[in-house]
């Protein structure tokens, strides 16, 4: 296969290796852990901000911004209600709401990058190897005594 080859298979699989890439992040981010912040976690913010500005960009729709606005106001309601009841530590109260509402907005990101029955396909590939990448880490943790109650 030709160079051009090469890059032409991989960029018509971006969603699939979008998918495919969370329970390695969720590895790299065992591994990793530590008391203030992972490279999993970067990696995972950087996703969050850059996926919905690259679909506002190129596939931008009001259902989408709608989506965007309701889990806004979500964050900003907690926020105002943290404010209200006074802040305990309000970097860890940013960074756990950064972690609940990546779900809903990946969500709504592949919602809309999912446009026709390729994408479509490679959504459902993804997915698939993500359950098989899941169910493999989780034997070699269950082997290596390393498992932990969030898998």
């Amino acid at each position: 296969m030709t160079l051009d080859g090469m890059k032409n298979r991989r960029r018509g699989h971006g969603l699939f290796w979008l998918i495919t890439a969370q329970p390695l992040l969720d590895v790299l981010a065992y591994f990793c852990r530590s008391d203030t912040a992972t490279p999993a976690g970067y990696l995972r913010l950087a996703l969050l901000i850059a996926l919905p500005l690259y679909v506002l960009l190129r596939r931008r729709s009001r259902g989408f911004v709608a989506g965007l606005l309701v889990v806004g106001g979500y964050c900003l309601l907690h926020l105002l209600n943290d404010a209200r009841l006074g802040f305990v530590d309000p970097g860890y109260e940013i960074a756990y709401l950064l972690r609940v509402v990546q779900m809903p907005v990946l969500c709504l990101c592949f919602l809309r990058l999912i446009r026709d029955e390729q994408t479509k396909g490679q959504a459902l590939q993804g997915v698939l190897a993500a359950a098989a990448l899941t169910a493999l880490c989780l034997l070699l943790a269950w082997l290596t005594g390393t498992g932990n109650v969030t898998y």
